[in-house]
C-alpha cells in the first residue's frame, strides 16, 4: 500500500473515531450511528412538560395547504439532499432567504411567514433526524465563529426521538423558560468531562453571540421524512398574517375541517423579515398561558 492510500486511510478512521461511535439494536436488528454528543444527552431526563414542535413557512403556501391539509416534504438543498419535512422544537424560529431580507414592501403578503404548532405529546411520526441546532446554518458554517472552528451538523446529532429535544432544554437550560428565550446554563453549571470535545463546542455556540439576531443556533431541530396529515394531528396553535382573515378559504379550513384556534399578527408597520419576533411573542405568550413555563410568573 502506497503512503498516500495509508494517508488516505488513516484520515478516514480518525474521522470515524472522532465523530461517531456504533451500537446496535438487536431487537430491531440494525445498526445506528449515533454521535457521542448524542448519548450523552440521552443519559440525562427530559424536561417536562414537552413543548410543541413548529413548523413555519411562507405564507405563499398557504394556497397548498388548504387545498391538501397536509404538510409535505419537500427536497432538501443542504447536505442530507432528502425529501424532508423540518420543524423546530418549540421555537418558531425562522430566517427569510438572503434575497427576501431587504425587502421592505409590506403589501407582499405571500412573503410573510406562517407558523404551526403541534402538540408532541401522542404525535403518530417519528422523526428521521433531530439536531441540537439547526443543521442547514452549521452545514453552511454560519455559526463558526460562535464555536471558533468549523462544525458539521452531525457533530451536534441526537437519538430520533422528540423526547431528545427535552432533553437538551433540561441538560444545558434547565426548563422551558429558559430555552425559549435562549438563556442556557453557564458551562461551570452543567455537569461534563472537560475532555469531551462536542460537548464544550455546543456550550460555546449556545452561549456565544457572535452570530447575533440568529436565534436558530439556540434551537433543537426535528426532522421527518414523511408527510404529515393535519386532519389526523393535535394542532396547537396556528399563527399567520392579520391580512388573511379575509379568506374565506382559510377560515373555513381553520374554524370548520380543523378545528383549531388561530392568532394572527399585524403586518401594515413591519416587513416580512421583522415578524419572527411578533410570531415569537405570540407563542411565548401562547405557552405562559398554556403553563409551559412551570415556575415562571
Amino acid at each position: 500500500m502506497s503512503h498516500k492510500s495509508v494517508f488516505l486511510l488513516r484520515s478516514v478512521i480518525e474521522r470515524l473515531e472522532y465523530n461517531y461511535f456504533f451500537y446496535c439494536i438487536i431487537n430491531q436488528k440494525r445498526v445506528l450511528m449515533i454521535e457521542y454528543f448524542g448519548d450523552f444527552v440521552e443519559e440525562n431526563e427530559a424536561h417536562e412538560p414537552l413543548l410543541p414542535l413548529a413548523h413555519t413557512f411562507r405564507a405563499a403556501h398557504l394556497e397548498t395547504l388548504i387545498k391538501e391539509k397536509t404538510l409535505f416534504t419537500r427536497e432538501c438543498d443542504t447536505f442530507l439532499k432528502e425529501n424532508l419535512l423540518y420543524f423546530y422544537y418549540g421555537k418558531p424560529a425562522y430566517r427569510l432567504d438572503r434575497d427576501e431580507e431587504t425587502i421592505d414592501n409590506t403589501d407582499l403578503e405571500y412573503l410573510y411567514p406562517v407558523t404551526i404548532l403541534l402538540n408532541s405529546k401522542g404525535l403518530k411520526h417519528a422523526p428521521a433526524k433531530v439536531f441540537a441546532s439547526d443543521s442547514g446554518a452549521l452545514e453552511a458554517g454560519i455559526f463558526n465563529k460562535d464555536v471558533g472552528l468549523a462544525v458539521k451538523p452531525q457533530t451536534f446529532q441526537l437519538v430520533n426521538k422528540v423526547k431528545s429535544a427535552a432533553k437538551v432544554v433540561k441538560t444545558f437550560y434547565g426548563d422551558n423558560h429558559n430555552y425559549y428565550y435562549g438563556k442556557p446554563f453557564h458551562k461551570d453549571e452543567v455537569e461534563y468531562d472537560i475532555s469531551d470535545s462536542n460537548i464544550s463546542k455546543y456550550i460555546q455556540l449556545i452561549s456565544n453571540n457572535i452570530s447575533q439576531g440568529d436565534n436558530r443556533k439556540r434551537t433543537v431541530e426535528v426532522i421527518f421524512n414523511e408527510d404529515i396529515d393535519l386532519t389526523k394531528c393535535d394542532i396547537d396553535l396556528v399563527i399567520f398574517p392579520v391580512k388573511f382573515e379575509e379568506s374565506e378559504k382559510l377560515m373555513n379550513l381553520l374554524k370548520n375541517v380543523l378545528k383549531v384556534n388561530y392568532k394572527s399578527y399585524d403586518t401594515d408597520l413591519n416587513k416580512p423579515n421583522e415578524a419572527v419576533p411578533l410570531i415569537s411573542k405570540i407563542v411565548g405568550d401562547h405557552y405562559k398561558s398554556k403553563n409551559l413555563f412551570k415556575g415562571v410568573k
